[in-house]
């Protein structure tokens, strides 16, 4: 299990990506699936856990990976765990991500090709005019 240099045991669960990857092809998730763009988009659907040592099991998401920052600010980590977090995201996450996002792209162009409502909603993605999409920034 990796720990932080103050000694906090920490992981990224991947439950809430593995459930949009599930219901990918029901039209519903289009704007969710259709969002991720690189790698790093995969962040906001893994939950960070940061485990009680005393008992791991009991441990629950205390946010996604992409929110990381906030939480250590919230909690005032200080530079060297900031520093190892970032480090367990660069060289252990994002390239155990490097299937999944293949995956995402695989579904994303399924789902462009569908015929029917879930292509719809994927193809209204792709041309800025889903109506859960949010202007671009």
């Amino acid at each position: 299990m990796p720990q932080l240099p103050s000694g906090t045991p920490i992981a990224a669960d991947p439950s809430p990506l593995r459930a949009l990857l599930r219901e990918q092809r029901s039209g519903f998730r289009a704007h969710e699936l259709m969002a991720l763009k690189q790698i790093e988009s995969l962040l906001g659907w893994l939950d960070m856990l940061v485990l009680d040592p005393d008992d791991p099991a009991s441990s629950a998401p205390v946010g996604r990976l992409a929110d990381r920052e906030r939480y250590a600010d919230a909690r005032e980590w200080n530079e060297t765990d900031r520093l190892a977090m970032r480090e367990f995201i660069r060289f252990k996450v994002l390239p155990s991500m490097a299937r999944v996002m293949d995956a995402v792209r695989d579904g994303q162009a399924a789902m462009l090709r569908d015929e029917g409502p879930p292509g719809a909603l994927a193809r209204m993605w792709k041309f800025g005019c889903h109506p859960l999409q949010s202007e671009p920034e």
